[in-house]
């Protein structure tokens, strides 16, 4: 049903570009928008091919109709205009750890998904110390970066996970549990969801602000059931966003 969603047409929007491409002389004899939220704007058969020096004029002119930012327009060869919606928000990252006799339990993981438009960073503590603890890690961030891009919704991956490793502790693993601290930045709607399994507290600064999320639940490879707190938070131009495990913090979130 995620697959159908990028393809359903808009029919409203559709009408009111072909309006708004006759008023501005470029009549079109097809015009669709697609997707439920990636949409895409395709026009054909116009009248007259605009001038590529008016494609930018012409991209906020769909823009103002749609109500939604869209990206360049790009007119090939066949006559066909295509358009793209753009992402609201843009965003930078960086990432920074140290390790503890040469080990770090720590594994920080940021990566996009451009065809749902969304960008995940990922922080999973390993529990326990040592190689063993990195390990754990390092293997719930790449099955989390396989999963999540692949389409499978977040609490179904961390359901997975965590059986995944409650199986490696079953067969003699010493630790196989580990914090998952999960962020996924909805670049289009301009939200964000946290989803935190023992992670330590998140940080957002505002201006002078300072919002503290925090979630108090269990590491994930503990417990038979998942325990997960989701936090849904609407992000604004100059977020700063700190995501920590507890060694910065020491034991005291405040």
């Amino acid at each position: 049903s995620a697959c159908e969603a990028n393809f359903r047409e808009d029919d409203k929007n559709a009408a009111a570009i072909a309006s708004r491409m006759k008023d501005l002389g470029y009549a079109a004899a097809d015009v669709r928008v697609t997707g439920e939220r990636q949409k895409r704007i395709t026009v054909s058969g116009m009248s007259v091919l605009p001038e590529r020096s008016r494609l930018s004029y012409l991209g906020g002119q769909l823009s103002r109709v749609c109500g939604f930012p869209l990206s360049a327009p790009q007119l090939d060869a066949d006559g066909t205009l295509t358009v793209d919606r753009a992402n609201a928000i843009e965003v930078s990252f960086g990432s920074n750890f140290s390790a503890r006799e040469g080990v770090c339990g720590d594994v920080i993981s940021v990566f996009r998904d451009d065809e749902r438009g969304i960008l995940c960073a990922i922080l999973n503590d390993g529990m326990g110390a040592g190689k063993e603890a990195a390990f754990t890690a390092q293997l719930a961030s790449l099955f989390l970066r396989k999963l999540l891009p692949a389409g499978v919704r977040a609490e179904t991956a961390l359901r997975m996970l965590n059986h995944f490793l409650r199986l490696g502790r079953n067969r003699g693993s010493t630790e196989s549990s580990t914090t998952v601290d999960l962020l996924m930045l909805d670049l289009i709607e301009s939200r964000a969801v946290f989803l935190k399994s023992g992670a330590a507290p998140t940080y957002v600064k505002r201006g002078k602000n300072i919002f503290y999320l925090d979630s108090g639940t269990a590491p994930v490879g503990i417990l038979p059931e998942i325990d997960a707190k989701q936090i849904d938070f609407e992000v604004r131009d100059g977020d700063i966003t700190v995501m920590v495990s507890d060694a910065i913090t020491g034991g005291d979130s405040e």
